[in-house]
């Protein structure tokens, strides 16, 4: 198939297509001279805002019809953008998409630091608990690498209790 047939088939179906939809996308302005103008094209530049007594309702069809005339005439370039459609710049969906994205991380965050606060009170407690015991004066023992139970003497529960205390130091806050 000839690529140019093709194109200009495509072409043709485009703008015939677009061309019914934008005869019930009428203008309706005064120029100039006084005169009431209808048009199923945008007005020019220098018609004033104030004198354009009817607007389409389709906006999208009458910001595309510089480009299907382009196309069906065949002009090259010098397509016109002065009727396209203003975008914002920002998007509903993925802003909302932005934001509870945000809100599940300082949840996660926030349950994190939850979860290390009551294991931080968890070693706490059980350091307090373990200083009391090693202060009480009741004989203290560890098992060793063969099992056998084995006494602690003056330094290691000196070493004991000094290692427990930086645990409380470092814990109980």
């Amino acid at each position: 198939m000839d690529f140019k047939i093709v194109s200009k088939t495509l072409v043709l179906a485009v703008a015939s297509s677009t061309l019914t939809l934008s005869a019930y996308a009428q203008w309706q302005w005064v120029d100039n001279a006084g005169r009431k103008v209808f048009s199923d094209r945008a007005p020019p530049v220098e018609i004033k805002d104030k004198n354009i007594t009817k607007r389409p309702a389709d906006k999208l069809n009458s910001a595309n019809q510089p480009l299907i005339e382009t196309l069906v005439s065949g002009a090259p370039t010098g397509l016109s953008l002065v009727n396209a459609p203003r975008i914002s710049g920002k998007d509903a969906e993925l802003e909302s998409r932005k934001k509870k994205v945000e809100n599940e991380e300082i949840l996660k965050k926030k349950l994190e630091e939850e979860k290390v606060s009551k294991i931080k009170s968890d070693i706490c407690d059980r350091a307090r608990i373990n200083l009391a015991t090693l202060k009480s004066g009741i004989r203290m023992t560890s098992a060793n690498a063969n099992g056998e139970r084995e006494y602690f003497d003056e330094a290691r529960l000196a070493a004991e209790t000094l290692r427990t205390q930086d645990v409380i130091a470092e814990n109980c806050r």
